[in-house]
C-alpha cells in the first residue's frame, strides 16, 4: 500500500490518495481512493471524491469557547453522516 498526502499553507491535510501493489507487477501501483478534504475555519466538513462526489459530511456546532471556532472546534463536533455511518458524536 502507498499513500500520499497534500497539505494547505495552514497545514490542513485537503487530500489524501492510495495505492495498492499490483500483485502481477513489482512497481506497478492500483489507485484505489483519492480523497478531498473540505475545511470551515479549522472544522473538517466535508470528504469527497475529485469528481466532487461527497463521501461524508461533518456537523458542527458551540465549541468550548461557546463559538464555532475560537476553541478550534474541540468539543463542538456532533455528527458524521456518509460512508455507511450516521449518528451523533462528540458533545450534544
Amino acid at each position: 500500500m502507498k499513500l500520499a498526502f497534500t497539505y494547505d499553507s495552514q497545514h490542513r491535510r485537503i487530500r489524501k490518495q492510495v495505492w495498492l501493489a499490483q500483485p502481477t507487477a513489482p512497481n506497478a501501483w492500483i489507485p484505489t481512493q483519492d480523497r478531498k478534504f473540505h475545511y470551515q475555519g479549522w472544522n473538517l466538513i466535508a470528504e469527497a471524491d475529485p469528481d466532487k462526489t461527497f463521501k461524508k459530511t461533518y456537523l458542527w456546532g458551540l465549541d468550548l469557547s461557546g463559538t464555532f471556532s475560537g476553541a478550534g472546534g474541540t468539543g463542538g463536533f456532533l455528527a458524521i453522516s456518509g460512508g455507511g455511518m450516521m449518528g451523533p458524536f462528540g458533545h450534544l
